[in-house]
């Protein structure tokens, strides 16, 4: 009885209650059905009474609940729960107005105690605590005023506790009475009181002479938690000053609970090192929080794990005003900071809105939203979704879809949505009722539906993303239908761009054949879009996304996203040939369209288009393309013989060149640009422009050893005789025929090494398709010097303009 008397004193806040509190029986009462206690305030019955203690014996029965008043507030305790096997009890101050609601079955028999202050003191009462809170939430008002450089203040307290007993509830004596004390004064002036255990680390010099042994101390907190013993705390310790303690700890008359250190090093003594522990109160003005929980350069992730762990205490306590309180400082702060690129802005906002979901406060999901820059961190799509509560929802589902699409990439909106959909379904994994469930697939297919309608660009790499968007979730009918209706949609209203169209076409073709839901989805995608396709279909861009999807860079990013590996296409012209056999199955002539885009293409490439390609690489894919093409088209047809003399006639061109023009001029190469000045100005640069520039001067003085250094800026000093001058200089003399060797030697092997690779084309039908020129394109009559170029081209390239091209190309040869 003492215990529970102590243990009720100790609740209530009184000072020093294990030893200046005792209690005396009152009376026993029983209470019948209908049995009630008005509204009304216990009287002192004998001196240094300051409070009552009410022990509810095991007696089943219901209603009969004790309700406490005072000041404005009110408080229920029920004592019909579990009351047929055990017991409860509840104390109150004296000048608290309480009363019993009416019992509405079977008996409350209860035993009542006076509690009675032993000290000389004043009796405790429900206003001298309401008094004491005032004072000191009117310091706490005051804040700003203080002289501290900290946002926080530590109190020591007198008793050391462990982990598990650091709560409020488990302090003892005076240590209860001060800390309740200080967290009811906390909640009036919006500050915030976390316990923790403190550990001082003393060091000093073991010296002989004392005045050499000063102490230095230093403070770290440890195991910070709120008043029911939840862990806030995001690094394991944090470094204090001495100067934020509003009492000091006393290490004098008190053993260390560790020392080391003081032994005998040969010449002096190891200096010694002593802990002491401690528990603490600290005191904390919530809009320093962000500060003192995290540490003043705390991490995004950080920050969420701050968020999250407020959350959780303060709403198991019910206190969720004060959690508002904090998201909003922490939103503002988030919002404003100065941040070193927009990426790190994107990082702070996010934890800041996901828990702004979590506690339904939509405006600052909102806000947070529309500021960031491009995208949530990955992991935070997937906590977002777990908080998801359709009956509730906590975001709208506009600012859901902003905030998964806002980087505008569909790749990465795709991993968005995949996160979220796997938070969702965690957060939704317990639902019993199958029509809520249902309810809710539905909602997100909705989701990712409207994210897909979002999008106002595109990309080639947005085509493996489109058709593994069809592709997942295949088990569940429902969604992967709907998914097809975005995706369909999406496919129409990009319909005309030519970089997107090429490269779903490619991803389309290049996928297995299995009889499942997704292939028949595939393939009606394909049906819908070949015509499309073919209008848009673009030589070199095709060639591109071949050569980008096998290369690493790609590879690379989609394991980034994806966390998996692409397989290599393992062909260099990618799925040409079922794409041509697709068009020859649709309407009658959609594949000679096709055909006739390629010619039209082919015949007015110039160097400069091809830049987004290498001619390297174009000299390996025409020739692929060719052997691709050639067995499956009609070579009767004109719009085949067309699309393939244009593409040999490019390939002959970009690979092999115009035979160099052999000139006996002394100038400049003809068409090459003149340099009109170098990017040096020194006297030999600028005497060899002028040589160059004037087809009479054959002979040139230089200065000794500038042969290196003008050959470094004139490409074709290497072509010139150089002879030594008088010991002192040498000269340079111009030599056409030097420079013309050089460059026909070159263009032989290019051309024989082109004639090589198209012999390896099935020759029945490139004859074919080349019709009468064969034999003079193979023989390269065109290319060589001496041809009859307007007749060739008339004759064989109907159409064709080569002129630019060949000209060009006449000029790098050389």
């Amino acid at each position: 009885m003492d215990e529970t008397a102590k243990r009720a004193a100790i609740e209530l806040g009184v000072a020093n209650a294990s030893t200046n509190v005792r209690t005396e029986f009152y009376k026993m009462l029983l209470y019948e059905e209908g049995a009630m206690f008005k509204p009304h305030k216990d009287t002192e019955k004998v001196p240094g009474m300051f409070g009552t203690l009410v022990i509810c014996l095991p007696s089943e029965h219901i209603g009969g609940a004790v309700r406490l008043q005072h000041g404005g507030k009110s408080i229920n305790f029920e004592t019909s729960e579990n009351s047929a096997f055990s017991a409860s009890y509840i104390a109150w101050y004296t000048d608290i107005t309480h009363e019993i609601t009416p019992l509405c079955e079977g008996y409350r028999w209860v035993l009542t105690y006076n509690l009675i202050n032993e000290s000389k003191g004043p009796a405790p009462s429900a206003l001298r605590r309401d008094v004491r809170i005032k004072s000191f939430t009117q310091m706490l008002d005051k804040w700003d005023t203080l002289q501290c450089s900290s946002p926080y203040l530590i109190y020591p307290l007198e008793h050391q506790y462990t982990v598990r007993d650091l709560k409020l509830g488990q302090l003892e004596g005076d240590d209860y009475s001060r800390a309740l004390h200080i967290s009811q004064s906390c909640e009036e002036a919006d500050f915030y009181m976390p316990l923790a255990n403190m550990t001082m680390n003393v060091v000093y010099p073991n010296d002989d002479d004392e005045r050499n042994n000063i102490k230095t101390r230093k403070l770290e907190l440890s195991n910070l938690v709120d008043t029911a013993g939840f862990s806030l705390l995001i690094y394991k310790t944090m470094i204090v000053s001495e100067s934020q303690l509003l009492r000091p700890i006393n290490d004098e008359n008190r053993n260390p609970d560790f020392q080391g250190g003081g032994n005998y090093m040969g010449n002096s003594y190891a200096q010694i090192e002593q802990l002491f522990d401690n528990s603490a109160i600290t005191i904390v003005p919530c809009f320093q929080i962000h500060q003192f929980l995290p540490g003043k350069d705390y991490s995004h992730e950080a920050l969420y794990q701050l968020l999250r762990n407020l959350q959780t205490n303060l709403e198991n306590k019910g206190d969720v005003k004060t959690l508002e309180s904090l998201i909003f400082r922490l939103h503002i702060i988030s919002s404003c900071r100065n941040y070193s690129n927009t990426d790190q802005k994107d990082l702070y906002l996010v934890p800041v809105a996901v828990v702004a979901a979590l506690v339904e406060k939509r405006y600052y999901f909102s806000d947070a939203v529309e500021k960031l820059t491009k995208s949530f961190h990955n992991t935070y799509y997937s906590a977002l979704g777990e908080l998801i509560n359709l009956r509730d929802l906590s975001a709208k589902e506009d600012d859901l879809v902003l905030a998964l699409t806002k980087n505008e990439i569909l790749n990465q909106t795709h991993k968005n949505v995949h996160n979220f959909y796997k938070g969702f379904c965690r957060g939704n994994a317990n639902r019993s009722d199958k029509a809520q469930a249902n309810f809710s697939k539905q909602w997100l297919c909705s989701l990712s539906y409207d994210c897909l309608s979002k999008f106002e660009k595109v990309y080639a790499e947005d085509a493996y993303t489109l058709v593994r968007i069809i592709s997942e979730r295949e088990e569940d009918q429902f969604h992967q239908f709907v998914i097809y209706q975005g995706v369909k949609t999406f496919v129409q209203r990009f319909k005309d761009n030519g970089i997107l169209t090429n490269a779903l076409i490619i991803e389309l073709l290049i996928q297995p054949q299995h009889k499942n839901r997704s292939f028949i989805y595939i393939e009606a995608l394909l049906k819908r879009m070949i015509n499309a396709a073919i209008c848009n279909f673009d030589f070199l861009q095709y060639a591109l996304y071949i050569k980008t999807r096998d290369s690493k860079v790609f590879r690379n990013t989609i394991r980034d996203i994806y966390g998996e590996s692409v397989e290599e296409l393992g062909n260099l012209t990618g799925p040409i040939k079922a794409f041509y056999e697709l068009a020859s199955i649709q309407e009658q002539g959609i594949s000679t369209r096709l055909l006739q885009f390629i010619q039209k293409q082919a015949s007015t490439f110039i160097v400069e288009q091809t830049s987004m390609l290498s001619l390297e690489h174009l000299k390996v894919f025409i020739p692929a393309f060719l052997e691709e093409i050639l067995p499956i088209i009609d070579c009767s047809c004109d719009e085949a013989h067309g699309c393939i003399q244009s593409l040999v006639l490019f390939y002959l061109t970009i690979a092999a060149g115009h035979e160099p023009i052999h000139s006996t001029s002394l100038a400049w190469p003809e068409g090459a640009n003149l340099p009109s000045h170098s990017s040096c100005t020194c006297y030999d640069c600028l005497g060899m422009i002028a040589f160059f520039k004037h087809p009479e001067l054959q002979r040139r003085i230089l200065r000794p050893q500038t042969d290196c250094h003008l050959s470094s800026y004139f490409p074709f000093f290497e072509c010139f005789d150089i002879e030594e001058a008088d010991g002192k200089a040498f000269a340079v003399t111009k030599n056409s025929m030097k420079r013309w060797e050089k460059n026909h030697k070159e263009w032989e092997t290019r051309s024989a090494h082109v004639l090589e690779r198209l012999q390896k084309l099935p020759q029945d039908r490139l004859k074919s398709c080349l019709d009468h020129p064969y034999d003079e394109i193979m023989a390269l009559t065109m290319f060589r010097v001496g041809r009859d170029k307007a007749t060739m081209q008339k004759r064989h390239c109907e159409g064709t303009d080569f002129t630019e091209l060949q000209k060009r190309q006449r000029i790098n040869s050389q």
